[in-house]
């Protein structure tokens, strides 16, 4: 997906982590980089367009603070 998107929405998308959950498509952002998410949350239509072209099916997309101490735990388990 971030392969297609125009120079305008690619910064916006880089440093998310997507998670794809049947049709709901998921974009956390670190805690450092809330101002990515709100300027993301603003083009909502346009990412959305973008995942549908990319799913191929209509998508919704969610944004989400990235819970960085389980993100940490998640690697120190495995």
């Amino acid at each position: 997906m971030l392969a297609s998107a125009d120079p305008a929405t690619k910064p916006l998308l880089a440093d998310a982590r997507p998670t794809l959950r049947g049709d709901t498509l998921l974009l956390s952002y670190p805690p450092t980089k809330s101002f990515l998410r709100q300027r993301a949350e603003a083009k909502r239509e346009r990412i959305e367009a973008l995942a549908d072209r990319a799913y191929g099916r209509k998508i919704v997309v969610q944004f989400a603070e990235l819970d960085v101490d389980a993100a940490l735990r998640e690697v120190w388990e495995e």
